[in-house]
């Protein structure tokens, strides 16, 4: 599977993870700030890795189909979507790894956005500069 792209009810659904994503999952959940949303992404996968990849809860496969289900609005904010949560976690229960890949995609992009890589980071000073 790419995990930039999934299929769901034989429609193939491009995926944007990262800020936009993030968004959708705030309006979603009812949340105020990034802070929250990843908070609550960290503590439902906390611990799942590779090798218990096959044993999630009914709370981790909603969570997963909410993930998904934010970052294709967010590649396709303009599109009618009908699809829902159940379609996407049937899809994803018939490949376990899917959702150990999605996790993964969706962290590193968070991830960049929360602490670009290369970009200087601003140092306060107590310097005045001359004019």
């Amino acid at each position: 599977m790419n995990p930039q792209l999934i299929n769901i009810n034989g429609t193939d659904y491009p995926l944007k993870f990262g800020y936009s994503a993030f968004k959708v999952l705030s309006n979603l959940w009812k949340f105020t700030g990034p802070e929250q949303v990843g908070k609550k992404i960290a503590l439902a996968f906390k611990g799942l890795d590779e090798s218990n990849k096959s044993s999630f809860t009914f709370k981790q496969m909603d969570i997963m189909a909410e993930l998904i289900l934010s970052a294709i609005i967010a590649k396709n904010p303009t599109v009618k979507i009908v699809i829902d949560a159940d379609d996407i976690a049937t899809e994803v229960l018939k490949d376990p790894t899917v959702m150990v890949q999605i996790i993964e995609t969706y962290m590193a992009a968070i991830s960049s956005i929360i602490q670009p890589q290369g970009k200087p980071q601003p140092q306060a000073t107590n310097k005045r500069q001359k004019k």
